[in-house]
């Protein structure tokens, strides 16, 4: 049994935090990463962490809203990827650094219970934030693969030295078509 993980922002979805930070004032980006790094302990639920943006900003809430919507695209041809390498001797995870209610925002219940990942796992909820090796830890256990049959994809080369920490091995996200070679590679040694 092997298992392919994918981090969500910057790997299935575009993410956001890349825009706002080019758009906050340096000044103010310490305060932005505060902000998102409480969003992603789960002390703050999605309304107050838009809210909290949106006052730093000098935005409203609906046009953080608006600027989610824009930068948190579904890279439909990962997932198109997903279902080419489903296949029972192979788990796939979603594991991110994120707010509770992230995953009922992007993901429907069919794809989080069995459609797409076998099971996920939201920094939030475990109260643990990428790159500390224990989530990925948790993660293998989740599934139920030993942590060195597992693969992580992330596009943040801390987060994949916490795989690697853990014992897992790591692919940083540059594109689809490396990371699509990686995980073939990966499967393809038993």
């Amino acid at each position: 049994m092997k298992a392919v993980i994918f981090d969500c922002f910057g790997v299935l979805y575009g993410g956001s935090m890349f825009a706002l930070l080019a758009m906050c004032p340096p000044e103010k980006r310490n305060d932005m990463v505060d902000i998102n790094r409480q969003n992603d302990y789960g002390f703050l639920v999605f309304d107050d962490y838009a809210t909290q943006l949106a006052a730093l900003l000098g935005k409203t809430k609906d046009e953080m809203f608006e600027i989610f919507k824009q930068k948190r695209v579904r890279n439909q041809p990962m997932f198109d990827f997903i279902q080419e390498i489903r296949a029972p001797e192979v788990k796939i995870g979603l594991l991110t650094n994120a707010g509770r209610d992230m995953p009922g925002v992007l993901f429907n219940d069919h794809e989080l219970h069995g459609g797409v990942f076998d099971g996920y796992m939201v920094s939030s909820e475990a109260g643990i934030v990428k790159p500390n090796p224990d989530i990925f830890t948790l993660m293998a256990q989740k599934l139920g693969v030993p942590v060195g049959d597992c693969l992580m994809i992330d596009d943040v080369f801390e987060n994949c030295h916490g795989a690697e920490a853990a014992g897992m091995q790591a692919v940083w996200f540059a594109d689809n078509e490396t990371a699509k070679a990686h995980v073939r590679e990966f499967l393809q040694h038993a």
